[in-house]
């Protein structure tokens, strides 16, 4: 299968995450813009993130910063 977002230069965001003690200060928009700087001047297209389903937080972050959801994960313990 080809997929139409895949199809440009991205660049993906792994992992990243802040200690409790400096949430809701700022950190994680300067990491973030950190990155998206570096991956503009690397000729990335668009910055691709994961996140559990479940991690609220970390999804208001992404859409609050311009992220867009584009689709779903799914699994199976067999």
């Amino acid at each position: 299968h080809e997929f139409d977002y895949r199809k440009s230069k991205y660049a993906e965001l792994c992992d990243m995450g802040v200690s409790p003690e400096l949430r809701s200060k700022g950190v994680g928009k300067v990491l973030f813009h950190a990155f998206k700087d570096w991956a503009k001047k690397q000729g990335f297209q668009k910055i691709y993130v994961f996140s559990y389903f479940n991690n609220k937080k970390a999804i208001n972050f992404y859409k609050q910063n311009g992220f867009e959801e584009i689709g779903i994960e799914l699994e199976q313990t067999i």
